[in-house]
């Protein structure tokens, strides 16, 4: 497995499922501070776009896919070697 920035350290999530699930998917929010693209800077928020299964969401799929999908933006080329904040910061929302 590839090096990153993000290894060795513990991300918190905020997934929530809305009255239309499961056919409309969760909104999911890292709640640690973290540096990567496509998560919002400021509040943490997940853009549904960056990742491929919560942009084309099925009613089968579920936070694994979810998870998996991160893990997999974690590793790409423009992700991997970005700084991080220092550990333990929050969003504030």
């Amino acid at each position: 497995m590839r090096k990153t920035n993000y290894e060795n350290k513990i991300y918190s999530l905020k997934v929530e499922f809305g009255p239309k699930h499961p056919e409309a998917s969760p909104s999911v929010r890292v709640v640690t501070k973290i540096n990567m693209n496509g998560i919002n800077n400021s509040s943490g928020m997940v853009n549904a776009q960056s990742i491929p299964m919560l942009a084309k969401w099925q009613n089968s799929y579920s936070i694994k896919i979810i998870l998996q999908e991160l893990r997999h933006l974690m590793m790409s080329q423009e992700n991997m070697r970005l700084l991080q904040p220092p550990e333990g910061q929050t969003y504030n929302n």
